[in-house]
């Protein structure tokens, strides 16, 4: 299991969906913080970073999945999945790996 994270990571940044949802993942906190900080600012409110983390984690918790369901039907397309299933390994670990990996 852990060779196939090795590879699914190794893929991770050849893929360009994932470097999108790498790229939202890493600047999304920054301008959700901007914002909040400005509106804030504007009515005169104490600005957390709470409601920052709860945003991210929201973010986190769609991007994640799309991108592990694209990485699986990439398998399909490419007719690796084969491969896949001819591995001593459950298809239920095949798709934890790919979650791990993200």
């Amino acid at each position: 299991m852990f060779t196939l994270i090795k590879k699914e990571l190794r893929a991770l940044f050849c893929d360009p969906v994932s470097l999108a949802a790498i790229s939202v993942l890493n600047i999304a906190p920054a301008v959700i913080l901007a914002v909040y900080l400005t509106l804030s600012r504007t009515q005169g409110s104490y600005a957390g970073f709470e409601n920052v983390i709860s945003v991210m984690s929201l973010l986190t918790a769609v991007i994640i999945p799309a991108v592990a369901s694209a990485s699986i039907s990439k398998e399909y397309k490419n007719q690796t999945a084969d491969y896949l299933n001819s591995l001593p390994i459950s298809r239920c670990e095949i798709v934890f790996s790919k979650f791990i990996s993200l």
